[in-house]
């Protein structure tokens, strides 16, 4: 995420607001290259993406759909990419026990310094390490970890491929990379101005690849992976709550459109107009995101899994 516009108090204030609507949820993961290359978020104001996962993840019975998809077992290695304040991390670190063992990894100190509260905090210390790391170049051994997870983190990496490479690099044969990512020309309001909320809601002006799930099966089988699983996560709001995600993300979408050239006025227009609907009955909001799996070709020789096993 870029900087603030710090000429519009509104604005920010509106950022702030939609801030504290989400701070008691889920804050994990935004891509770790990418805030290298300038999508750091000023204390207080998280990225757009990360009140996606938050909402993503307040759904149990939808984690626990993405955690079968990945398949953590126990005695198993993790790598968690991106792995901001260590939600998943921990989460994963549970799954695998205590015969297993987890890594996160991120560019960003305060999020290791986080991750590092909250992994102490659930007593998980002997499980986890904790490294400072980029999505394309982690540090870690080769063909170390049993599964590699990487949670709205690619979309923010200028070289995806080296990305996705460096994962198939760390598994071990026949170990799992899951990914989960977000299509942002899937993020609908219901609005009668379509063409207006389209140019709103533009992910190209946020991350690198705003349509990543489109390209993720062909990313795989070039670095040597081949895909396993797919499967659809829709975040749905029928009913309109401002403390919603799809409520929060107006004020966040319309400040980032104003950033990059839509009018303001015609910004404001279509945010109060959505909301009107909404607080009159007349509410929809959708996001699609998308959980791939992906397999290193070979038989783990710690397991005796084949590569099929994800």
């Amino acid at each position: 995420m870029g900087d603030l516009d710090r000429s519009d108090p509104a604005s920010l204030e509106e950022l702030h607001e939609a801030d504290r609507h989400h701070r008691a949820v889920r804050d994990h993961q935004v891509g770790i290259q990418g805030r290298q290359q300038g999508h750091q978020v000023e204390a207080g104001v998280r990225a757009p993406m990360e009140r996606e996962i938050e909402a993503v993840d307040g759904d149990a019975a939808g984690l626990e759909d993405r955690r079968e998809l990945l398949d953590p077992r126990a005695g198993e290695s993790g790598v968690d990419v991106g792995c901001g304040v260590g939600h998943l991390t921990c989460e994963l670190a549970e799954a695998v026990g205590m015969s297993g063992r987890m890594t996160g990894v991120d560019a960003s100190a305060d999020m290791l310094a986080g991750a590092a509260a909250r992994v102490h905090s659930r007593r998980l210390d002997d499980r986890v390490a904790l490294r400072e790391g980029d999505a394309t170049a982690t540090g870690l051994p080769g063909e170390s970890a049993d599964f590699v997870v990487a949670v709205q983190t690619y979309s923010y990496v200028p070289d995806i491929a080296a990305a996705i490479a460096e994962a198939a690099r760390v598994l071990r044969p026949g170990g799992r990379l899951g990914v989960l990512e977000t299509d942002w020309d899937l993020c609908v309001y219901g609005s009668p101005d379509f063409e207006l909320m389209r140019r709103i809601f533009d992910g190209r002006w946020r991350f690198e690849h705003a349509h990543l799930p489109r390209r993720l099966n062909r990313l795989f089988a070039d670095a040597g992976l081949a895909p396993t699983h797919a499967e659809a996560f829709p975040l749905l709001e029928t009913g309109y709550d401002p403390d919603s995600f799809g409520a929060g993300m107006l004020a966040l979408g319309r400040n980032a459109a104003v950033r990059h050239g839509v009018d303001r006025a015609a910004a404001d227009a279509w945010v109060a107009e959505v909301r009107a609907r909404g607080e009159a009955g007349d509410w929809f909001f959708c996001l699609n995101r998308f959980m791939f799996v992906a397999t290193k070709a070979g038989v783990n020789a710690r397991t005796g899994g084949p590569a099929t096993s994800a």
